[in-house]
């Protein structure tokens, strides 16, 4: 298998997985794993507690602006929890893929797992996630 048939087959199976191509060359592609906050986090946080504050606006002043004030507040953290979050970089080039599994150091300083590309302990023997064996560095 050439290197762009094997760079081709990498990059397939991690856009599948959700990475998104940030660039792309012969020698290799950077991806990208973009922080989502799930929809059922933001409804439980926002949508309900907004909803029930304008319900409870109907019969008490009270209660309704309290229940509005939390769901706005908890919009807030929600907000400055997406924004504390830095997507995930990788750097992936064909001789990296040829050699046997090691620990991947990405550009954000974070250490990975070579196959699964989860975040992993600079020290680790094997990926919790894949549980795949590093080879040592």
């Amino acid at each position: 298998m050439d290197d762009a048939q094997l760079l081709d087959q990498e990059l397939r199976r991690l856009t599948v997985a959700g990475w998104q191509i940030v660039s792309q060359s012969e020698r290799g592609f950077q991806v990208m794993m973009p922080h989502v906050v799930g929809s059922g986090v933001s409804t439980l946080l926002v949508i309900v507690p907004l909803g029930l504050g304008i319900f409870a606006a109907l019969f008490s002043a009270v209660w309704g602006s309290m229940l509005f004030s939390l769901a706005l507040v908890l919009a807030a953290l929600l907000a400055l929890d997406h924004i504390g979050h830095k997507p995930r970089l990788l750097y992936i080039t064909a001789d990296q893929l040829r050699q046997p599994p090691t620990l991947v150091k990405a550009p954000n300083s974070v250490t990975v797992c070579p196959r699964c590309y989860r975040a992993v302990r600079p020290n680790a023997a094997r990926c919790p996630d894949c549980h795949v064996e590093f080879a040592p560095a």
